[in-house]
């Protein structure tokens, strides 16, 4: 999958909606959700923009670990800007860059068969 060119898949446990591999949610009738940060980290609804992408591409989250955001902030929820990792690993981004830690998104998970582009 291109970074360039946006997917959507179903948010694990709400399949009305989905998310995509920018950080963007529509619902089941193809309407962009608002999103709100009003609390820090981006929401649509019940719905934590970062987490449901997290789990919509790149599976399950391990045990112990949490989603970490990369160089780009907490309003960034781009598959290439989130990955799994411990909580030691989330605070030791802070006040530096990936590339200097050697650090990459997490895997996408393939093949999924509810993967969707739009307007193709």
């Amino acid at each position: 999958m291109s970074i360039i060119t946006e997917r959507w898949r179903p948010v694990v446990g709400d399949e009305e909606r989905f998310v995509s591999s920018h950080g963007r949610m529509i619902s089941k009738h193809g309407r962009l959700q608002k999103i709100s940060t009003k609390y820090g980290y981006a929401k649509a609804g019940n719905h934590l923009i970062h987490r449901a992408v997290a789990e919509a591409f790149f599976g399950p989250r391990p045990e112990g670990h949490v989603i970490c955001h990369g160089d780009l902030g907490h309003h960034v929820n781009a598959v290439w800007n989130l990955r799994y990792d411990d909580q030691a690993g989330n605070m030791a981004d802070k006040g530096t860059t990936w590339a200097s830690q050697n650090k990459t998104p997490s895997t996408i998970c393939w093949p999924v068969g509810t993967e969707y582009e739009l307007n193709k």
